[in-house]
C-alpha cells in the first residue's frame, strides 16, 4: 500500500508554527521562514505498518481545535532533565565554533604555502624539519587541520586534498574570515544556555526571546570569541544553579502525556 505522507501530514496537520531564528525573533533580511508542525496520524499509521517519523512541509501557520488543546497541555511536557539536552547541544555548538575556526585557519595557511611550494612532487615527509605551524607529524601522518594526511603522499595531492575539504566549509568561510571564528555556531550556543535556563527557571520559553538582541549581535559578529566563551561559562554555572531551585519534575509525566495522547487521538 502507498501512503502520500505528506498528503496525509497536511490534512491531519493540528498546529505549525515558525522556527529558526524568525521564532527567536533573531532574524535578519537573508534568514529563510522555516516551519515546524505536528499531525495527527491516521488509522493506518496508529495500527498497521506504515510509519512517519518525519515530513517535510512548508505552509503558512495553522492551529485547531485539537492544536490549540496541545498547547493548553504544553506545562506537562517539561522536567528537569531537558536542561542536559539544552546544555549538551549547546556545547556540540562550541565544539564546533572552536575547532572547526582554528581548524580551517590551519587548512587555509597550509594550502596557500604548499600550493606555491617549488617541488610539487616532494613527499609530505621531507617538510618535517621545516617546523611549519601549521603542519603536525606523528607517527603515521602529517595533520593538517582535521585532515590525517599520509606522510608519503606528494605534495601536489596534498593540496587537492585540503582543497576539496575547504571546499565542504560552504558559506560558513565568510564568516570565519570576517570574525575570526564561526559567529552563527556562537549564536546557537548563548541561545541555548540562555533558553536553558529560562525553561528550567520558570517551565516555559516565551517567544520571540527576550534576549535576542543578544543572540542577534553575535551572529553578527559583535562579541569577540573570548566575551562568547567567558559568557557561556557563566551561563553554565547559572543554568546548574537555577536546576537546584527548579520546581520542575525530576522526570517527564509519562503517564499524563500518555493519556492526554490517547483522548487526543
Amino acid at each position: 500500500m502507498i501512503v502520500n505522507l505528506s498528503q496525509i501530514a497536511n490534512d491531519n496537520k493540528i498546529l505549525e508554527i515558525k522556527v529558526g531564528s524568525h521564532l527567536y525573533g533573531a532574524n535578519t533580511p537573508t534568514s529563510d521562514v522555516d516551519y515546524s508542525g505536528v499531525f495527527l496520524p491516521t488509522k493506518e499509521l496508529v495500527f498497521g505498518f506504515q510509519r512517519a517519523e518525519e515530513v517535510d512541509l512548508s505552509i503558512i501557520d495553522k492551529d485547531n481545535e485539537a492544536g490549540r488543546a496541545l498547547l493548553a497541555e504544553r506545562h506537562k511536557f517539561p522536567h528537569q532533565g531537558l536542561l542536559q539536552k539544552f546544555k549538551s547541544y549547546a556545547f556540540s555548538q562550541k565544539h564546533k565554533m572552536i575547532i572547526r575556526t582554528e581548524k580551517f585557519h590551519e587548512l587555509e595557511n597550509a594550502l596557500n604555502y604548499l600550493k606555491d611550494y617549488t617541488d610539487q612532487k616532494a613527499i609530505l615527509v621531507e617538510l618535517k624539519n621545516k617546523f611549519l605551524p601549521f603542519m603536525k607529524f606523528n607517527h603515521d601522518y602529517c595533520v593538517i587541520g582535521d585532515l590525517n594526511l599520509q606522510k608519503s603522499i606528494f605534495v601536489k595531492k596534498a593540496v587537492a586534498m585540503i582543497e576539496e575539504r575547504l571546499s565542504k566549509v560552504g558559506n560558513r568561510k565568510s564568516l570565519i574570515t570576517k570574525y575570526g571564528y564561526d559567529a552563527k555556531f556562537a549564536s546557537h550556543l548563548i541561545r541555548l544556555l540562555l533558553e536553558g535556563k529560562e525553561l528550567i527557571s520558570t517551565g516555559e520559553i516565551i517567544f520571540p526571546l527576550s534576549y535576542r538582541q543578544t543572540i542577534l549581535d553575535i551572529k553578527q559578529g559583535k562579541w569577540t570569541i573570548k566575551e562568547v566563551l567567558d559568557y557561556a561559562d557563566f551561563l553554565e554555572a547559572e543554568n546548574d544553579k537555577a536546576a537546584e531551585k527548579s520546581e520542575l519534575p525530576k522526570k517527564p509525566r509519562f503517564e499524563e502525556i500518555e493519556k492526554f495522547t490517547i483522548n487526543l487521538l
